[in-house]
């Protein structure tokens, strides 16, 4: 314990105290605050916001004062669920004016689970998107509000397309038209099947070790780096807005919710899955489930779920073939320099691939039908592709 805690031993518990007692209080108040702007209005994002605060303060009094050592963050996301679920019930049986309601403990999950991984992420020095998935996931739960303008508006706005997109990223490998559950289980199968040869794989990759090769790799996971793609992203998003060009701006929009879903779904996987890497030496079935260590989440590739997330984007809004060839291309590349880096097995950068991918078409798809852009058909020469129409 450092000298700042033996010298406030209570502080971090009287925070703590102090939130779990506003918290009952605005649970059980019949006429709890509604401000415009702020934490404490009581809708889905305001809920999803205060347990995971609940959750962020509760994970550093056991890390600071327990001497928590593994899966303390876990612990304060379970006791979060469980203190939200005790509160809805108080709700029935206390009160006449209020009443239990399951999006609410929804909403209390996802705030404290959010905020629960970002912070074993960030605590873990595993730096990378730990804020990023925290914030996509509690705009999640923002759902639409009173209406406003200017930036209130965009942020609900964005908030709610993201929401719906991640639903239908999830629910897009079981639905039963389109032979999409054909499609996840050759997925499967094809992860399966790379997996058996991983190890071959990887030596057959090692062997190509060069000079110029290398420089070449060190370029690729630069390119590959998931806060590239977001800057990317926000500046083509940027520039449609100063040009005033609403096709370049949803581009930007659409290349951004793409590598945000993504890279959500790759971190919760790489925690859940705990994978060893390659280069610490362990075998390929070397497992370690929620260790928040980079060690332990080489399962699937984040680099290249994000290149092809963005090249699947690229592809479909360009209409131009060789666009689309250099797009996948490079997102290729990417995968292939973290197999030369020994970062990933060869099954990690392929389930990231059909991640990213995935990730791209939902977007794009989802931006279809609302109309924003069309998808037709468009020829160039002897070539023939899709391509998104933004509509005037």
């Amino acid at each position: 314990m450092n000298d700042s805690a033996k010298k406030f031993p209570s502080l971090r518990f009287l925070f703590l105290a102090g939130w779990v007692g506003t918290i009952i209080w605005l649970s059980l108040d019949p006429s709890p605050p509604h401000p415009t702007v702020g934490i404490l209005g009581w809708d889905k994002f305001q809920h999803a916001s205060a347990y995971g605060l609940l959750a962020l303060l509760w994970g550093n009094f056991l890390v600071t004062y327990r001497r928590c050592q593994r899966h303390c963050w876990l612990m304060a996301f379970a006791g979060a669920v469980v203190f939200g679920a005790l509160m809805e019930v108080a709700q029935g049986v206390l009160t006449t004016a209020r009443t239990a309601e399951f999006g609410d403990l929804v909403a209390d999950a996802v705030g404290a689970g959010a905020v629960s991984l970002a912070a074993g992420a960030w605590s873990a020095r595993r730096l990378s998107l730990a804020f990023v998935v925290a914030v996509t996931l509690l705009a999640g739960v923002r759902g639409a509000q009173a209406d406003d303008n200017g930036v209130g508006a965009f942020v609900r706005d964005e908030a709610v397309t993201l929401r719906d997109e991640t639903g239908e990223f999830l629910a897009a490998p079981f639905r039963t038209d389109n032979n999409a559950i054909w499609k996840t289980l050759a997925v499967a199968g094809a992860v399966g099947l790379t997996y058996i040869y991983d190890t071959d794989i990887r030596d057959k990759v090692q062997e190509t070790r060069g000079k110029t090769l290398g420089r070449a790799a060190d370029a690729g996971n630069v390119i590959g780096n998931p806060f590239v793609h977001l800057g990317v992203a926000g500046a083509v998003w940027g520039g449609g807005l100063l040009a005033d060009s609403p096709r370049w701006r949803d581009t930007g929009l659409m290349m951004g919710e793409a590598a945000v879903i993504a890279d959500a779904a790759t971190l919760v996987l790489k925690q859940a899955v705990g994978r060893a890497r390659p280069l610490t030496g362990s075998s390929k079935g070397s497992f370690r489930p929620f260790q928040f260590t980079s060690d332990y989440d080489s399962f699937p590739s984040m680099h290249t779920a994000s290149s092809f997330a963005m090249a699947s984007v690229i592809s479909r809004t360009s209409g131009s073939v060789p666009v689309g060839v250099l797009s996948y291309a490079t997102a290729a590349f990417v995968g292939f320099s973290r197999m030369y880096e020994d970062k990933h097995w060869a099954s990690d950068v392929l389930l990231g691939a059909v991640i990213g991918e995935l990730a791209g078409r939902v977007v794009t798809d989802h931006y279809a039908r609302k109309g924003s852009v069309t998808l037709v058909p468009s020829v160039s020469g002897s070539s023939a592709s899709l391509m998104l129409v933004k509509k005037f």
